[in-house]
């Protein structure tokens, strides 16, 4: 069985030696591939001096969906089973990927199998990820925080979202999801495959048994819901709603960002930015429409 883990880097020389490190002490081997995204900071320097990792120097800032995309059709190619996407500034326990492995052999439907994150200190939840496993957010019909209360924790929980710091995939994931949506940069891509691995009839799950750390709490966490044409591009390419909804929904959106554009107009406001969200989704209704008819029919 081959287990290959994905690191996509950025100017992480901070984390990398750790990162990479944690992975080499694994109790289950896995193969590194590591694909810099044009670091100024060292990071490639440090990846390289570790001898048995594949490194990727990228001409470009690909992003995160892309870049990923790039080392999973690598690691496919050369035979891989099971594909471990870690951030870079996260690192792993000893038997954290064979717990994931253990549970991923438990429901063949299992198609993102991920440990549970926490801060960088170990002291608690990674603050995002608490709220993925929200169910006041989510509406879940599991009781993971009753269970940890009364010492009964299963083996794993079903959520409809994880993001995607530590995922493992079995290959028929991609096989029937297929890879990250080319519609997103960075942010939202760990969404809308979401979307499509719930679509497909796959699940998600969270190993509650298997840990690892995500330092980001000392930094500021970009907040996604500021921006606008992002959200909407996750909704509008969201597999799960039949394509008249979606058809409406784009219907509204236009018409009610060029209702406020013309009422910005007549009270004398700027109206630029309302403008600016209505040309948005007159120019790229084609390319997400496309995208979402590929990805329902894999």
């Amino acid at each position: 069985m081959k287990i290959y883990t994905i690191i996509i880097t950025y100017n992480g020389d901070k984390w990398i030696e750790k990162n990479i490190q944690a992975l080499i002490d694994s109790s289950t081997k896995t193969k590194i591939i590591i694909i810099d995204n044009g670091s100024v900071d060292g990071t490639q320097d440090i990846v390289k001096s570790f001898k048995a990792v594949q490194f990727i120097q990228s001409e470009e800032n690909l992003g995160f969906g892309k870049a990923n995309n790039l080392g999973i059709k690598l690691a496919l190619e050369q035979g891989a089973d099971y594909i471990f996407l870690l951030n870079q500034d996260a690192w792993i326990e000893k038997n954290t990927l064979s717990k994931l492995l253990k549970v991923s052999e438990i429901d063949k439907s299992f198609g993102i199998i991920s440990p549970l994150h926490l801060n960088g200190g170990g002291t608690g939840l990674d603050k995002l990820f608490s709220h993925c496993i929200a169910p006041s957010i989510h509406h879940l019909d599991h009781y993971y925080f009753s269970d940890l209360t009364v010492k009964q924790v299963k083996e794993f929980y079903q959520v409809p979202f994880i993001n995607a710091a530590a995922w493992l995939l079995p290959k028929n994931t991609f096989k029937k999801v297929g890879f990250f949506d080319k519609l997103f940069y960075h942010y939202g891509e760990d969404v809308n495959y979401c979307h499509r691995v719930n679509y497909h009839n796959l699940k998600i799950v969270f190993v509650p048994d298997a840990k690892f750390f995500h330092d980001r709490e000392d930094r500021d966490i970009k907040n996604e819901d500021k921006d606008i044409k992002r959200n909407l591009k996750i909704e509008l390419a969201n597999v799960i709603i039949p394509k008249n909804e979606i058809l409406k929904k784009f219907k509204y959106f236009k018409k009610y960002y060029l209702k406020c554009t013309l009422k910005d107009f007549l009270k004398f406001r700027s109206f630029s930015s309302n403008f600016e969200l209505y040309m948005f989704i007159r120019k790229n209704m084609k390319k997400i429409l496309t995208s979402y008819h590929e990805n329902k029919h894999i």
